[in-house]
Formats: C-alpha cells, sequence, structure tokens
C-alpha cells in the first residue's frame, strides 16, 4: 500500500495559505467534519478568528453536532441579517459522499454562500476545491503519527 506522510511545514504552508486566500470573504464560518479533519478545522478557526462549527457523518447522512450558524451572538455588531459564508473543511475528497450529504442541510440549501475545500482531493462535479491530487492509497496527517517509542 502506498503512503504519503504530509508533514507539519506542509501543513503549516497550507494553513497560512488557505488563512490568506480567505482573509478578505465577509462572515467566514468555518465547517469541520468530524473526523481526521477536526483539528485542521479548529486550527483555521482560530488562526481565522471566525466561529466553527461541526458535522458529523453516519453511513451516508450528515447532522449537526455543533451548529453555531444561526447564533446571534457569533453575528457582526448591528447585522440584521447574518449570511454566514460557510468553508467546509476535510482532508480528503474521495466519492464525495461527505459533500454531497452536507450539501442536503438546510443551513446549505438556504445560503448558497459555501465553499467546499480539503487538503486532498481529485477532479470532481462537486465543486470541491482540493490543494493536492490524491494519488496516494493512505494519507498520513502529522496529528495522527506517534513516535514508536511512545506505543507499546
Amino acid at each position: 500500500m502506498t503512503i504519503h506522510k504530509y508533514f507539519y511545514d506542509e501543513y503549516y504552508k497550507d494553513v497560512s495559505d488557505f488563512a490568506h486566500r480567505y482573509s478578505k470573504v465577509k462572515n467566514p464560518h468555518i465547517v469541520g467534519v468530524y473526523s481526521s479533519s477536526l483539528p485542521m478545522a479548529v486550527h483555521l478557526s482560530s488562526v481565522m478568528k471566525c466561529p466553527l462549527s461541526i458535522i458529523k457523518m453516519d453511513d451516508s447522512n450528515a447532522t449537526w453536532l455543533i451548529n453555531l450558524t444561526d447564533d446571534v451572538s457569533v453575528r457582526p455588531d448591528k447585522c440584521k441579517q447574518f449570511f454566514p459564508r460557510l468553508i467546509v473543511v476535510d482532508v480528503s475528497y474521495g466519492t464525495g459522499t461527505t459533500f454531497k450529504a452536507i450539501k442536503q442541510l438546510p443551513q446549505f440549501i438556504q445560503n448558497p454562500d459555501y465553499t467546499f475545500f480539503s487538503l486532498f482531493g481529485n477532479t470532481n462535479d462537486d465543486k470541491v476545491y482540493y490543494e493536492y491530487e490524491q494519488i496516494y492509497k493512505e494519507i498520513v496527517l502529522p496529528w495522527n503519527v506517534m513516535k514508536e517509542k511512545y506505543v507499546k
């Protein structure tokens, strides 16, 4: 099996690029998928100083674990209508099942101002933007690596 080790220096550059790319977006709101991509979503939310919501996948169904998209406290001052720019981040785009299920949530149907982003992906019709072409069978993320001396 082919393995690609994704190192912290690559991750740091990608987070910086992402934050720069979306820095001018009005009302950004990071949506993380509850999986190995959650650390990245939390980090991006912190770097961009914007709200974070979390979606969990059960089979092919998406459900909100934390949904702050309607939370009045995260709205800019004196903003009567609030339409956050939902930026869904995941580590990889494979079959598209996750993103298709997320698109079915009311917050995405009612608010067409969203972006899907993954670190690793492939050409798709789901409008999922990705940083690297996924040509590897397994991607080892920096936060999933443990030194051998700590593993019993």
